[in-house]
């Protein structure tokens, strides 16, 4: 059985909010739409970089039972069919919990990977590949950086042209992806930004609820 989250939490008048994401990328990213201001101040982000998909329930559930989050989400891919990976990091989370579905409110997915919407800051495109070398092509024509593969160099100049302005393109693209995870060029990121913008931060009661 999970530890609950203390309800003490949500008296506070900033709410802790942690995000255990899957690499660099994620991590980076995460760090970058903090740097431009877009969450609502009244949340706290604390960011795990996991360093890898299959170390990602241990760390959630270590960040859980910690007690001292009033919401903790995981950031990863899909990947492709047949999503084991994937689908892995959602049974332990369910198994963790209890709780059936507690890991589609948990998980914040891009299908086939994360770049599905770091991209849409520039351009309305479907990936169709979680492969980096089958999306280097696309990264060059829209931004110039050639051969991508995540090194830090790479990742540096990726994420220092997300913007405050671009910011609001891609939330507008990503609103418009379908919310299932199976299909390709989906992501829930969209409610993860509602969330993140929320001036009440009311939705953390429920969240929270169904996870118990």
């Amino acid at each position: 059985m999970a530890a609950r989250i203390p309800q003490a939490a949500s008296q506070r008048s900033v709410l802790k909010i942690c995000v255990i994401c899957e690499g660099y990328e994620e991590y980076e990213y995460m760090q970058r739409l903090a740097e431009i201001g877009a969450w609502n101040p009244i949340y706290a982000i604390d960011l795990v970089n996991a360093k890898g998909n299959g170390n990602i329930p241990a760390r959630y559930q270590d960040r859980y039972q910690n007690g001292d989050y009033d919401a903790v989400f995981a950031f990863c891919d899909t990947d492709q069919k047949p999503f084991e990976p994937y689908d892995e990091i959602k049974r332990k989370i369910n198994v963790f919990h209890g709780v059936d579905g507690a890991a589609d409110e948990v998980v914040v997915f891009g299908n086939p990977c994360t770049m599905q919407i770091i991209i849409l800051h520039w351009r309305n495109i479907i990936l169709e590949s979680h492969k980096k070398n089958f999306n280097a092509p696309i990264l060059e024509e829209v931004l110039h950086i050639r051969g991508y593969r995540a090194r830090a160099d790479q990742r540096e100049r990726l994420f220092r042209n997300v913007t405050n302005r671009n910011f609001w393109k891609m939330y507008e693209r990503v609103r418009g992806l379908p919310g299932k995870d199976t299909i390709l060029g989906s992501s829930n990121f969209g409610k993860f930004i509602d969330r993140m913008r929320d001036s009440s931060g009311e939705w953390t009661r429920a969240f929270n609820e169904f996870l118990i």
